[in-house]
């Protein structure tokens, strides 16, 4: 895979990563031992998850991502290549063109998986037990009953809203940290390839 290649898809999943999972609570890379929850907690987190109206706010936010992306993945492209010290104005000018042709199809690409139906049906198979894991059956009635509330309805209603302009904030404060590490990396790089 090219490099411009693989910056597309780190700084996607960087993207991807910084969206903070709506009124859920922080994944392991490594999910506990699946223990099924006992039917009635099931049927709680199942009647949160409804009226969260889980599928329609993932679909948004899956849609909020998607038009954020172009920009997000271009931007971090280009901050790669501008901040490196090996390549010459013509070849940064070059990567920069092969950005610009590569984004469009990597957008096309991740779109059709994160707008895939099924994705958020298994999205929440999988938030049940999740659910079930951290709340008890009452906790998840009360939260349901929250979010059946006029203030509940609006908070989901304004959360991918809320979400991507948190995503621009993020992209604005984290890329330049990103940009000095990897001009650093990139400076260390070259001058362990003089010392050769």
């Amino acid at each position: 895979m090219n490099k411009i290649a693989a910056t597309l898809l780190v700084s996607l999943a960087a993207t991807t990563l910084a969206v903070p999972a709506l009124a859920q609570p922080t994944l392991s890379t490594q999910p506990p031992a699946a223990v099924a929850p006992d039917p009635k907690t099931s049927a709680a987190a199942r009647d949160l998850l409804e009226a969260m109206n889980y599928r329609a706010t993932t679909a948004a936010m899956m849609k909020q991502m998607i038009a954020n992306m172009p920009a997000m993945m271009r931007g971090s492209a280009q901050n790669q290549i501008r901040s490196s010290t090996t390549l010459t104005e013509q070849q940064k000018t070059d990567k920069l063109a092969e950005v610009d042709r590569m984004v469009p199809q990597a957008t096309a690409a991740m779109s059709k998986v994160l707008e895939d139906p099924k994705l958020a049906d298994e999205m929440m198979g999988e938030m049940v037990p999740l659910y079930a894991r951290h709340f008890t059956a009452d906790e998840m009635k009360e939260l349901a009953t929250f979010y059946r509330s006029p203030v509940g309805r609006k908070s989901l209603q304004v959360m991918p809203q809320l979400l991507g302009e948190g995503m621009q904030f993020s992209q604005r404060l984290v890329a330049p940290r990103i940009n000095k590490v990897m001009q650093e990396l990139n400076e260390k790089q070259a001058q362990n390839q003089a010392k050769k």
